[in-house]
């Protein structure tokens, strides 16, 4: 028995419980006395799960004088909690042992509130239990009040509450139990579902309102943690029976407005609820007219959400009743919001492409260009959300939106190459008839901007570079800022295969200079991508002919960043080619093996300095020295290996740094 108590941490009593087993059949009450007097500690140990001896008899269903007599002797043990947070209370709900859960909650009636890790009260279990074996109706006689403060922990009106329990089952006899027993219990609420008359109205428990708005009037005019009245959730959830029993009570729907500056309208009308706003509609004129005109914070009317969320048959509804279209309509759709969003933009976002919202752009195409806050067209919000058939839809509208850049400088077409031809929507641009360069007084479009193909590149996407070329090829040519043309970004990321097809369909962009001076070719040198290198000396085998805005020839770039691989294969060139480059200066003088040595580059200039080609000196209008002597003091100081190559080169990166 000892081993036993060392190995599960189980007393005595513990195994007992556990066992199902009565101690009074092994002796009488008089062994429980024995126990409890001679060592106490029996009944308060718990074992490796926290548990009690109560809260194993609770789930073993025992309900014995000797189970009593424990909790009797020791009534904290009423509080005490396992690893789940459970009390021997919860234990007894949850088992449905109503004989010990009485006699628990006779002794402390506090305990039928306090909650477990789950947020879940023994009050709440029994309500979820569908108050099972009567056990709800023991725990509603217990004469603890609302609110609990519990030193160790929470309890009710924190965590779940009974009556939520009681709506998601749609008890209306759970509901008057509560009432009658313990009404404070209705005005609990929780953080995610509000107070009972939000629950029931966001689920259309139709019974639960009417009850609850008998007992809980005031509940109708609080607000969840969204901002919502419990008529805004009905609204949401189509429920439009629970809509009209409110406003049979509150005839004033305008006062329900909630954090967003929303009515009753504007919720049923973005969710697309057509009941709910076919039975609004039908209401008294003047209880109407001030909700359908209404706009909310930002700037949106009922008739805007509809047609932005693509609730095309709310929209519908809303655009057929002439109150609506005699006073909103014909500006709606270039109506902007806090955000200078139209309906156009949200339709966009939201991926829908229905009737109503066709028909409010054929009454008033400008709105195709309209822009928001972040220089997006609806075009650039549906090429965001591959919204294929919008978009389809309205480039046939104006096939030149397509190219107009944002705040950012992308275009429709930019990010529909971006999104890698996601749904299509690429191809669907590409066939649009605008041509560029677009010229139009205060628009930003191409050939300003981010380059379509240069999005094509950065994604190493030849395919995609295959079709701009068949259907907008002048799109080829078009010139990043900051990037240069194709030709520079592919030579600068090492992409061969898309500088292989540039130099078939855009040869002339070889000998284009990008902002800081340099040809395509010195970017793949800089960037010591020899097989880009070597494709363009195939084409262009004088390589003397490229010299950027600092005078310096494709060796000079690549020794300059220490890219042995590309001098390597310049220095193994036809020996014709490669002696104007070895020893040609830049503006400033500065052969190859001087760039290499001065900017720290210990491989390139050992490279250049073992080709005999290659003449070591320093000749500067203003320096001209010959480097023989300086090596000779600088080697000397370092050791006796003083004629290895590698010292010769570091003393040689030393004299030019000092004397350039």
């Amino acid at each position: 028995m000892a081993s036993s108590i060392i190995d599960s941490k189980d007393t005595i009593l513990h195994l007992d419980a556990r066992e199902g087993k009565d101690t009074v059949s092994y002796g009488s009450d008089k062994i429980i006395a024995y126990l409890a007097e001679e060592f106490p500690s029996l009944i308060t140990r718990r074992n490796s799960q926290n548990d009690t001896v109560l809260h194993l008899a609770a789930r073993r269903g025992k309900h014995s004088d000797i189970i009593k007599s424990l909790a009797q002797s020791n009534p904290s043990l009423m509080r005490k909690t396992n690893t789940k947070g459970n009390t021997p209370l919860h234990d007894a709900v949850i088992n449905g042992n109503r004989e010990l859960a009485k006699f628990l909650v006779s002794i402390d009636p506090e305990v039928a509130y306090y909650n477990n890790k789950n947020d879940r009260s023994p009050l709440y279990l029994a309500v979820e239990k569908g108050n099972k074996k009567g056990i709800l109706d023991d725990l509603l006689k217990s004469g603890a009040l609302i609110p609990i403060y519990r030193e160790d922990g929470d309890a009710l009106p924190k965590g779940k509450s009974p009556v939520h329990a009681a709506i998601e089952q749609r008890s209306r006899d759970i509901l008057l139990k509560i009432e009658k027993a313990k009404p404070e219990l209705l005005r609990i609420t929780e953080k995610e579902l509000g107070n009972s008359l939000h629950y029931a109205s966001s689920i259309g428990f139709l019974e639960g309102v009417q009850f609850l708005l008998q007992k809980f009037r005031d509940g109708a005019y609080e607000t969840n943690l969204e901002g919502n009245y419990p008529i805004h959730l009905a609204c949401k959830s189509h429920s439009a029976d629970v809509v009209k029993e409110y406003l049979d009570k509150f005839p004033y729907a305008e006062e329900f407005i909630n954090k967003k500056g929303r009515n009753i309208l504007h919720v049923a009308a973005k969710y697309g609820n057509c009941n709910v706003i076919s039975y609004i509609l039908k209401q008294d004129p003047k209880l109407v007219e001030p909700l359908l005109n209404e706009m909310d914070e930002d700037g949106n009317k009922p008739l805007h959400l509809a047609a932005g969320y693509g609730k095309s048959l709310a929209a519908f509804v809303l655009v057929r009743d002439q109150r609506v279209e005699h006073f909103t309509f014909p500006s709606l759709i270039t109506t902007q919001n806090s955000q200078e969003d139209t309906v156009l933009h949200l339709a966009a976002r939201e991926g829908k492409d229905s009737q109503a919202i066709k028909s409010l752009v054929d009454s008033n195409t400008s709105v195709v260009r309209m822009k928001n806050e972040m220089g997006n067209t609806p075009l650039h919000d549906a090429a965001i959300k591959g919204n294929r058939e919008l978009a389809i839809f309205l480039v046939s509208k104006d096939p030149e939106v397509a190219y107009y850049n944002n705040k950012y400088g992308r275009s429709p077409l930019y990010l529909a190459v971006e999104k890698g031809n996601e749904n299509g929507i690429l191809d669907d641009l590409l066939i649009s008839g605008a041509s560029i360069p677009i010229y139009r007084e205060g628009v930003d479009a191409l050939p300003n901007g981010k380059s379509p193909v240069h999005a094509a590149i950065k994604r190493r996407d030849k395919d995609i570079l295959e079709k701009i070329e068949k259907a907008k090829p002048e799109i080829l040519r078009l010139t990043d800022e900051e990037l240069g043309n194709s030709l520079h970004y592919a030579s600068s990321i090492g992409f061969l295969e898309g500088v292989e097809f540039l130099l078939e369909n855009f040869h002339v962009g070889a000998y284009e200079r990008d902002s800081e001076g340099n040809y395509p070719i010195h970017l793949a040198c800089k960037n010591d991508s020899v097989d880009v290198v070597k494709r363009y000396l195939d084409i262009f085998p004088y390589p003397k002919e490229f010299l950027n805005k600092k005078g310096q020839n494709i060796l000079h770039v690549a020794a300059k960043y220490g890219n042995c691989s590309v001098i390597s294969y310049i220095l193994k060139l036809d020996p014709k080619l490669v002696q104007p480059l070895v020893n040609a200066t830049d503006k400033v003088g500065n052969t190859p093996l001087h760039l290499a040595a001065f900017h720290g580059r210990p491989m390139a200039s050992l490279l250049l300095v073992r080709d005999k080609r290659v003449e070591h000196f320093i000749d500067r209008p203003d320096n001209s020295k010959d480097v023989v002597d300086g090596m000779k003091n600088s080697t000397a100081e370092n050791s006796t290996d003083s004629t290895s190559s590698e010292r010769k080169v570091q003393a040689y990166i030393d004299y030019v740094r000092k004397n350039l």
